[in-house]
């Protein structure tokens, strides 16, 4: 089979025009689904609307400030990254006055951004490192979210009602020790349930990286090949093993089973067989109209833009139904 070198595929260029949210459909999966797993697991609450709100917001930022940097700092790109930085701050003074027990998650979030920065200072926001460490942080909101969901309450401000809220008096001593060196979630009853479903969520969007990555941009990556076909069957080994230890039921092997069908689908398809290889034989060259019937010129790639609409639709219905097996 022969494979197309990376130079060569066409990718769909980015507009020159200044973005303020993020273009990538996949992307904002990666960053709801998780979320909307740990409100959902952990009890959903108001309070998850302006976290929710907080979490989209550093999104936008975080996309803004990599399109700001990969250009330059280009004047006409600092918009974005001025409004969102805005309003990011006053969503993060809100959240912590509503719950500001959640600062201990902090901890965890700090080194991600610090190696997501650094990857975006030395334009590495495309390698597999940097795409990892935005999957482990998304996933990572599930956690929070969960977490959010068993306070009701935090140090800097008391939720009386579904509605009415008590400002703070002032910051004291106690009120520190209320954090708690480790989040509330990890010490409950069900926080193997919380991590499983975490884990599994994580696990899921991170196979996407290579798996979209050897379609298009690394499609003439045997690596990457590797890498995508190992991740699915080590997928759907986990899924079968959860399922016989009753961590998640027979919904996560069938998710798994799909996504192996279309991992086989979509490589088959960015990767088409070649046929007629063969040198043509010496009685075949006095017949030129019989060869090319015979050997058939290569099947065309297809168009890269069109794959990734194809693989995007695919991803978000995907997406949703996992998060249905991981909650199941």
């Amino acid at each position: 089979m022969q494979t197309q070198s990376s130079s060569a595929v066409q990718l769909p260029s980015r507009s020159s025009r200044v973005h303020w949210l993020p273009d990538q459909k996949g992307a904002w999966m990666m960053a709801v689904i998780p979320f909307l797993s740990g409100a959902i697991g952990g009890g959903f609450t108001w309070q998850h609307l302006p976290l929710l709100a907080l979490w989209i917001s550093g999104y936008a930022l975080f996309y803004a400030l990599n399109l700001w940097l990969s250009s330059k700092r280009q004047p006409r790109f600092r918009p974005p990254v001025t409004l969102w930085s805005t309003i990011s701050v006053l969503l993060a003074a809100l959240n912590l006055w509503l719950c500001g027990s959640l600062i201990s998650w902090l901890v965890f979030f700090i080194p991600l951004f610090g190696v997501a920065l650094w990857a975006m200072l030395t334009h590495r926001g495309r390698t597999l490192l940097a795409r990892s460490v935005e999957v482990m942080a998304a996933g990572l909101m599930c956690l929070v979210a969960w977490d959010a969901g068993m306070r009701l309450h935090g140090p800097f401000g008391t939720v009386v009602s579904d509605l009415g809220i008590t400002p703070p008096a002032g910051i004291t001593i106690a009120d520190l020790t209320q954090w708690g060196p480790l989040p509330a979630v990890l010490l409950a009853p069900n926080a193997v349930e919380a991590i499983a479903v975490t884990i599994a969520l994580t696990y899921y969007f991170w196979s996407t990286i290579p798996f979209v990555k050897s379609l298009v941009r690394e499609r003439s990556s045997r690596s990457y090949a590797i890498l995508t076909k190992i991740s699915h069957w080590v997928g759907l080994v986990a899924a079968i093993a959860a399922w016989a230890f009753q961590i998640f039921d027979w919904r996560m092997t069938f998710i798994w089973s799909i996504l192996i069908i279309r991992w086989m689908y979509f490589t088959h398809i960015a990767h088409p067989q070649t046929r007629g290889s063969a040198r043509p034989q010496a009685s075949d060259t006095a017949h030129p109209q019989a060869d090319s019937t015979a050997h058939p010129r290569p099947n065309r790639t297809v168009n890269a833009r069109q794959l990734l609409i194809c693989v995007g639709i695919t991803e978000t219905v995907l997406s949703i139904l996992y998060m249905g097996a991981v909650l199941a």
